[in-house]
Formats: C-alpha cells, sequence, structure tokens
C-alpha cells in the first residue's frame, strides 16, 4: 500500500501530470493514466484503474480491479465496488453506489438533484444505487435515488429502446419533454424448460413539446423503429414487447 499525503493538489511522479490531494491512498498494482486529478481522501484499490484526465473527488472510493475511463468524473463520497467498470466520459454525482462488477458504458450522466439547484441547504442530495453486476448501456441518464436491481436485464432493454426512439425522434423534429417506462419482466420456464425470463413489456409514456407534435400513428412507428433498432432486443431469447400509454 502506498499513501500519498500533502497539504493540497501537488504533482506526483507517478504518472504524466498526476495531481493528487492530501492522505490519498493508491493501493498495490493500481494503475492511473496521464493528467489525472485525484482530491484528498480518496482511496484506490489493488489493481483499479484510472483512465487519463480523470477526476476524482474528496472521500470516493474505488474497489478493487475496478476501472474509471478517461475523461469521467467521480463525485466527492461516491463508492465504486470491486470490479466494477465505469467507461469514458462518464459523470457519477455525489452519492451514487455502484457495487461489485456493475458495469456502466461511456457517456453516462447519474444525476442526484433533480430540482436543478432549485432546494434548500436542508435537502439531502441522493445519488443512484445501482446493485451487483447490473448492466447501464452508453449514454444513459440515470435520475436521482434511481435503483438498479441485481443482473438488471428490464432496465437495460427499457434503457435501449429509449434511447433508439429519442434518436429517431430528434431526426424527424420531434422534441420530446418527457420519457417514462414502466417496464415489466415475467419469469417463467422457456423451451428447455428452464427457468428465464421469458417476456419483457415495455411500457413507455412519451410526451412532446413545441410545435408539430407527432400523431399516435408516428408515435407507434417511431416505437415500432426503436425496436428494431435495440440490439439488446436483438440479441436475446426473450420476447420483447412495448405497449405505449397514451395521455
Amino acid at each position: 500500500m502506498r499513501v500519498v499525503s500533502s497539504a493540497a493538489l501537488q504533482p506526483s511522479d507517478l504518472a504524466p501530470g498526476l495531481l493528487l490531494g492530501e492522505d490519498v491512498t493508491i493501493d498495490e498494482g493500481a494503475m492511473i493514466g496521464g493528467n489525472v486529478v485525484i482530491h484528498s481522501s480518496v482511496r484506490i484499490g489493488p489493481g483499479a484503474r484510472v483512465g487519463d484526465h480523470a477526476q476524482i473527488r474528496d472521500g470516493a472510493e474505488i474497489g478493487a480491479g475496478a476501472t474509471v475511463g478517461s475523461l469521467s468524473s467521480v463525485d466527492p463520497g461516491v463508492r465504486i465496488g470491486e470490479r466494477a467498470s465505469v467507461q469514458a466520459r462518464c459523470y457519477l454525482s455525489a452519492g451514487t453506489v455502484l457495487e461489485e462488477d456493475v458495469f456502466v458504458g461511456p457517456g453516462v450522466t447519474m444525476a442526484n438533484d433533480n430540482t436543478m439547484d432549485r432546494h434548500g441547504p436542508e435537502m439531502e442530495l441522493q445519488g443512484p444505487l445501482l446493485r451487483r453486476a447490473c448492466r447501464v448501456g452508453a449514454g444513459v441518464v440515470i435520475c436521482p435515488a434511481i435503483e438498479v436491481g441485481e443482473e438488471a436485464f428490464v432496465a437495460a432493454l427499457s434503457s435501449c429502446h429509449m434511447l433508439f426512439f429519442l434518436w429517431l425522434a430528434s431526426k424527424q423534429g420531434f422534441v420530446v419533454d418527457s420519457y417514462r417506462d414502466a417496464a415489466v419482466g415475467v419469469m417463467g420456464k422457456d423451451t428447455d424448460g428452464r427457468m428465464a425470463m421469458v417476456t419483457v413489456t415495455l411500457r413507455p409514456e412519451v410526451r412532446f413539446r413545441g410545435e408539430g407534435r407527432p400523431t399516435r400513428a408516428e408515435v407507434d412507428a417511431l416505437h415500432h423503429a426503436a425496436h428494431e433498432e435495440c440490439y439488446i432486443a436483438r440479441s436475446v431469447r426473450t420476447e420483447v414487447r412495448c405497449e405505449p400509454v397514451t395521455g
């Protein structure tokens, strides 16, 4: 174990352009990229990796064998479990917890304040909780206090569908104001008689704003196209249904 203590951010010869705060702990075998900033009281476990230009804020913990990708920002107090993998350009807000073996795709944002900073000092910010071995796809925004369950499967299908829907809607000039999905998975026996997730039903409720809002038929067509594009839905044996909710 190596413990680095300094009064403020100071250059270090552990990596090119590295800046370290006081009482930083970097365990044996950890690899730190260039131009990384690690603030005070951070703990980085054995064999962990931190990519170039990442920023790890005060008191954050990165578990053994975990990865924080290049250009990612980890807020104060965030906990990243053993072997968790956070890809490039992610933002993990204060209060976020990732349990062991979690995978977070590139460009994911984890929020902790749904008031856009319009709250009093008594409000406690709550980041997302990602349970063991769940998977989050690229570009996803996870709202405050959301819990993603162990080995999350339904959420992955829902997120994938949503991302393609938003992309296709923007290409047609539609402005999405909100997107909610009360997706449900059903366990049962598959064709081989083994327990499996046999069906997942997506129930997206989408609201638009501005002029030129889509018709019901156009919304249905967007959902159909998003389902066809979703690479996760195409990759699994589970029957994936889409039942849009209309206001």
